[in-house]
Formats: C-alpha cells, structure tokens, sequence
C-alpha cells in the first residue's frame, strides 16, 4: 500500500508592458496535480517468476486564473479589464498488472501496465469582460483522462554490492481530451469536446545502487522524458512543455529491515522554440521518502 504524485504541473506568472499611452497587465496561474493511493498485491506462481495486480484510487485537481488590464490608453472604449477562473477537483480508478521474473542469481526482468482512468472533476468558473459588460458564472463537470502506461525494466547484480537498472516506459497521451460540460453554458463559458492532439510520450531511464555497508546505500540515475504536446499546445498562456533531461543522486539509511529512510535531490534542464520563441525550464527539487515493509 502507498501513495505518491504520478503527474503534475504549475505555472505562475504576471508582467505589465507599455501600450500607447498607457500599459498592459497580465497574469496566469494554472495548476494540475494528480495524487495516487496504492492497494497491490503478488506473488509467485512458479520459482522465480512472480505476478502482481493492484487497484488505484486517483484524486485530481485542477485550478486555473488567468487576468488581462489595459489602462490608460487613452483612447475612448480602449481600456479594459478581462478575467476567467476556475477550480475543481474529482476522483477517477485505475487498475495496475505487473510481472516480474528472475532470470538468474545477477539478472531479473519485470513489466508493468496500468490500465489509466478517467478523473471526474467537478468545480465552478467564472469569467467577465468589461468591454461588452459580460459576465458570467456556472458550475461544470470535466471528464481528465489520466493516460495508460507500460513498461520493461532489467536489473543487473554487479560484484560489490552493485544494483543497475535499465527500463522504458510509453504513456498514451493521445488519449488525451478536453472534456467540459458547463451546467449553465453560456457566451464565453460553452460545453467543450474535443481531441487535443497530445503524442503518445516514452520515458528512457538508467540507476545504480550501491550497498557499501549493510546501512547505507548510495543510488544515482538519468533519465530522458519526451514531452507530448505538440507546437500548437505550447504557449504561455496554455502550457509550456519541453523535453527533459534528469539527473538524481540519493543516499537511503535502513533503520530496521523493514523501514528505511532517503533522501534524493534532482536537476533537470530542457529547452524548446516554437514560432520562433524559445522556452526553457530547470527544476531543482530535494525529496525525502520513508517506506515500510511487512
């Protein structure tokens, strides 16, 4: 049993610019985090060769503002103040089957599909623009297809207490959909359905670990992630996504051999143009994991 973070994103920003006379303020904010809870089970069905099957509950949230001011134009009926937020959150299911076999004492290899699920949201938005007096509020629903992933990994036992891995993992992003049904649609807040045209991504990975005492183990990786938003869906007023390197570096303390204690820290850098725009992004982030065996 466990939880974790299969998915999220998180975009903040704002900038005012002169326009005639006057300026242009805008701001985005846009949020979307996907929380996993893990019921799994397995066991061997013959020596060495292990199956498994697990059952996920899938809780997400999306939350979105975007404000647009233009001030001080003065030319008459110029200036103007535009707005759209919106919030909401729902749960979705997916089932997990994995197998797993020990080839020999130095090489196992395991896979993994998850079947995806659909995550119904419910929540409210509203938006106004004052040029036309408009101004409109409704509750909606919006159906978020959490995409299926599959995958294969191997597992070398090296001398000296080394561990290397290697895997690939492919999400169906293609499945991908804009699903929103307003209760009350209306001028600007209308129903919505409509394929986004996302590519199916992969996901390439390598990790060692090494157990220099019966304590501690040292554990480092790379990985590369492919994006799977094609030019159309890049903007900074939609999402910005790139194409990823990751590197980690983790040291894990086994405090009994049933609980152990880590720690990770990870960079990652991508960069991209569209249209002639270049986007970058560079994450730094630190991590501390606790995990319990029984």
């Amino acid at each position: 049993a466990g939880c974790y973070v299969p998915a999220g994103y998180y975009i903040d920003w704002n900038d005012t610019i002169d326009f005639l006379s006057g300026n242009i303020t805008a701001k985005l904010f846009q949020e979307l985090s996907i929380a996993a809870m893990n019921l799994s089970v397995a066991r061997d069905i013959i020596p060495g060769l292990a199956i498994g099957v697990g059952f996920e509950v899938l809780y997400g949230k999306i939350d979105y503002e975007a404000y647009k001011t233009v001030a001080g134009t003065g030319i008459p009926g110029a200036d103007y103040n535009w707005s759209m937020t919106s919030s909401s959150d729902g749960i979705g299911y997916e089932g997990i089957f994995g197998i797993h076999y020990h080839i020999t004492d130095w090489l196992n290899i395991g896979g993994v599909y998850r079947t995806g699920g659909t995550i119904d949201l419910k929540g409210d938005a509203q938006t106004q623009l004052s040029l036309i007096g408009l101004s409109e509020s409704s509750s909606y629903v919006q159906q978020f297809r959490y995409p299926a992933t599959y995958g294969i990994g191997l597992a070398f036992s090296l001398p000296g207490q080394v561990l290397l891995s290697v895997d690939w993992q492919r999400t169906e992003w293609s499945d991908f959909k804009i699903n929103v049904k307003y209760n009350n649609p209306q001028t600007a807040l209308t129903n919505k359905d409509y394929s986004a045209d996302w590519r199916d991504s992969n996901r390439y990975r390598i990790g060692a670990e090494w157990k220099f005492s019966s304590c501690w183990a040292f554990r480092g990786g790379y990985f590369y992630d492919e994006s799977p938003l094609p030019d159309k869906s890049v903007s900074l007023s939609n999402i910005v996504d790139v194409d990823r390197h990751n590197f980690i570096l983790g040291v894990n303390y086994q405090i009994t051999k049933a609980v152990g204690l880590g720690a990770i820290v990870h960079y990652a850098y991508g960069d991209r143009n569209v249209n002639g725009v270049d986007y970058s992004q560079r994450v730094h982030s630190f991590g501390l994991s606790l995990s319990c065996g029984f």
